[in-house]
């Protein structure tokens, strides 16, 4: 299914490289939360070792909303 765009939306359209640039300086300021917030990000461990979640992660979904990486919530 193709979707034709109107003139209006076709102008309204953000050029990709703008979203990466946008998407580098969400991650960067990302990092520095965690870095002042001393908060560990947990996306990188082993959950056969440790159980770790996300619920109290200042840049979750229940903090800024702006994690990229993959996330796990209690229930």
């Amino acid at each position: 299914m193709q979707y034709i765009l109107t003139e209006q939306e076709y102008r309204a359209l953000t050029p990709i490289s703008e979203v990466d640039k946008l998407k580098e300086e969400v991650q960067l300021l990302n990092d520095k939360v965690m870095e002042l917030s001393e908060h560990p990000c947990g996306s990188d461990a082993d959950y056969r070792n440790i159980t770790f979640y996300c619920d109290d992660c200042p840049i979750g979904a229940l903090g800024t909303g702006t994690c990229t990486k993959s996330q796990q919530y209690s229930k």
